[in-house]
C-alpha cells in the first residue's frame, strides 16, 4: 500500500512540475506592461530580438531591448521569394518569416 501511495505522489509531483509556466512567460508587472504597449511591435525591429516556440508562431517574445513583451513576426506582405520564404500558396514556407504571408 505504501508503494502504491509513493508512485502515486511521484506521480502527482511530475505532473505539476512539468505544468509549471516557463519564466519567460510569467505575467508582465505594470511597469513592464506598459512598456509593450496594446499592441504587439515588430520582432525584428526596435532592438526587440524576437524569439518563437515554433518556427510557424507568428507571435514572439522579445529577448533584449523590451524583454518579455510580445512581438509579432509579420509586417504587411512581402516577395514569396524574398528572405528565404520559398511561398507557397500566398504563406512563407521558411526563412524567419515562415507562416506569414506573401505575394
Amino acid at each position: 500500500m505504501q508503494l502504491q501511495s509513493l508512485v502515486t505522489i511521484v506521480a502527482l509531483l511530475a505532473t505539476n512540475v512539468a505544468a509549471l509556466p516557463h519564466a519567460e512567460s510569467e505575467p508582465l508587472n505594470p511597469i513592464q506592461a506598459r512598456a509593450c504597449g496594446d499592441q504587439p511591435g515588430r520582432c525584428d525591429k526596435n532592438g526587440c530580438e524576437g524569439v518563437f516556440n515554433n518556427p510557424w508562431d507568428l507571435i514572439g517574445t522579445c529577448t533584449k531591448e523590451f524583454r518579455g513583451c510580445s512581438c509579432r513576426k509579420c509586417n504587411g506582405v512581402g516577395q514569396c521569394s524574398n528572405n528565404g520564404c520559398a511561398g507557397r500558396n500566398g504563406i512563407c514556407q521558411g526563412g524567419y518569416f515562415q507562416g506569414c504571408p506573401c505575394k
